[in-house]
């Protein structure tokens, strides 16, 4: 909101005729934008750690936990400023960057939730003709004396191949899906040895989404810095 307050009351222009540079502008914003991220993440973040030091301290990926939170933070920073730049207009940054932290939050719950989808479901077939599905691996039922038959049908929702890895590079490059992550990554373990497994099969993921989101608050800098330098202010 403050850039876009800097656009409406003439600011930005103001800086751009005294002799400063578009993308020096921008990059400036840039960098206040960073400085109060980290404040947020050390109001926000930072606390929450410290009430949960004694179950926390446990993990062994504890230090990866926090730059990804702090990443996102970021992350969602500069999707912001990209925003204010882009528009140039204090309302319609304010409905635009609103909306476009929504949109961010439903692609990275929905892209979590394709990669969650089992492979294949087991059909269970019962001797009166009726049938029931279950996800996953071949299990036994109540019921089992009364099963003529189990056959394996793929999941039509399963995403595989190319599909599969432009999911994956999405879910993992989302900031929403990284602090809803750590949210899981805090309360979704009961004991040292299901923390040990959920920190084993989460830290590539991790690893991944740190690099991606990385790339991703680089990429959408040099684009907002390229897109503002063309730009004709009014």
């Amino acid at each position: 909101m403050n850039i876009g307050t800097e656009f409406s009351s003439g600011v930005i222009r103001n800086k751009i005729s005294s002799g400063h540079k578009k993308h020096i502008v921008y990059l400036s914003e840039v960098l206040i934008t960073v400085l109060i991220s980290t404040i947020m993440f050390c109001l926000t973040a930072v606390p929450l750690v410290a009430y949960h030091i004694s179950y926390l301290q446990r993990m062994n990926y504890l230090i990866l936990s926090l730059a990804l939170i702090f990443t996102a933070y970021i992350f969602i920073g500069i999707m912001i400023v990209f925003v204010c730049f882009v528009t140039a207009n204090r309302t319609a940054a304010a409905i635009i960057g609103g909306l476009l932290v929504f949109l961010v939050n439903v692609i990275g719950y929905n892209a979590d939730r394709m990669l969650d989808e089992p492979e294949f479901y087991n059909v269970y077939h019962q001797a009166n003709g009726d049938y029931f599905t279950v996800a996953g691996e071949l299990q036994e039922t109540e019921d089992m004396d009364d099963i003529v038959e189990i056959t394996q049908e793929e999941n039509p929702e399963y995403p595989r191949g190319i599909k599969r890895n432009i999911v994956t590079v999405i879910r993992d490059s989302n900031p929403n899906v990284s602090i809803n992550s750590f949210m899981s990554y805090c309360y979704c373990t009961n004991n040292s040895e299901e923390l040990y497994e959920y920190e084993k099969e989460s830290h590539s993921e991790m690893v991944r989404s740190e690099a991606l989101m990385c790339i991703a608050a680089v990429l959408i800098t040099i684009c907002g810095a390229l897109i503002f330098k063309k730009k004709n202010l009014k």
